[in-house]
């Protein structure tokens, strides 16, 4: 890491262009009011020591999706950080764990978070570098940022949100469908979460 971790105030997230190039940096709030700027991010989909889906629930203090599921870590890595240098250091500070990790690309996404009656709360507008991470120890989660924590088989998780896709963050699905070549489940069940999730509300894929 070549920058210290700076407190909420003061820090900043990086700004990218449509192939995902640093073009300058700009204020975590300014990047996700209205309807966004474009910006780099990462998720780490972790798995347990049963290759469970870990699922934290983001705390009632985030500025979106609070209280929602995220599968399983997911931030930006501050100007001048790597994508794997910051999702080692989001893994610690949200659940006190190191864990092996693999890249899977990317996936881009516009999604909008609405208070219900329909005002726009905020939007995430991402350049989202996918990892896939298993735990080398124990969860022990930040209550700051994680408030409760379950595990279930890829293939329950993805069922169940295709039944129901409320309370999940809106690029948790995204990051799923990244790794289907990965994670164990049956072609009929993909296909019928990515039909879902291409009609969710407010969540547009981008190219």
């Amino acid at each position: 890491m070549t920058d210290a971790p700076k407190t909420p105030k003061d820090v900043e997230v990086v700004l990218v262009d449509g192939s995902g190039k640093p073009t300058g940096r700009i204020g975590r709030s300014s990047a996700h009011a209205g309807e966004g700027r474009m910006h780099l991010a990462f998720t780490v989909v972790l798995l347990d020591r049963k290759g469970q889906v870990v699922l934290g629930r983001r705390s009632p203090t985030k500025m979106l999706w609070a209280r929602s599921y995220d599968a399983t870590v997911a931030s930006h890595p501050l100007p001048g950080e790597e994508p794997i240098d910051a999702a080692v250091r989001r893994l610690q500070e949200e659940l006190g764990v190191q864990a092996e990790l693999e890249a899977y690309g990317f996936f881009r996404y516009h999604a909008r978070d609405r208070v219900p009656g329909g005002f726009l709360r905020g939007s995430e507008k991402e350049h989202c570098v996918l990892f896939l991470g298993r735990a080398k120890g124990p969860l022990q989660p930040n209550p700051a940022e994680i408030d409760d924590l379950r595990a279930a088989a890829p293939e329950d998780v993805i069922r169940s949100w295709t039944r129901d896709p409320r309370g999940v963050c809106p690029w948790a699905p995204l990051a799923l469908l990244g790794l289907r070549n990965v994670l164990p489940a049956e072609p009929a069940t993909w296909t019928a979460f990515e039909r879902a999730v291409a009609v969710w509300p407010d969540l547009a894929r981008l190219p």
